[in-house]
């Protein structure tokens, strides 16, 4: 229904702890009002595997090219 409709579903990450309910976000580009009916096929959820990272905990960050005011 997605691309059919125009409407923009939004993504993200789940963290592989999480055990609540996924819920969709989606907003509405067309032009004529959107309906959803109990059944309906909205959006696909995929499983990936994400790939382990080494860490370790240091007592300072080093500084960046953004500097403090960026993410």
């Amino acid at each position: 229904m997605a691309s059919k409709m125009e409407i923009a579903l939004g993504r993200g990450v789940i963290d592989a702890d999480y055990t609540m309910e996924v819920k969709v976000i989606g907003r509405n580009h067309g032009e004529a009002d959107c309906h959803y009916k109990q059944g309906d096929w909205i959006a696909q959820h995929r499983v990936e595997k994400s790939g382990d990272a080494d860490a370790s905990e240091v007592g300072k960050l080093a500084t960046t090219e953004r500097g403090e005011n960026c993410f």
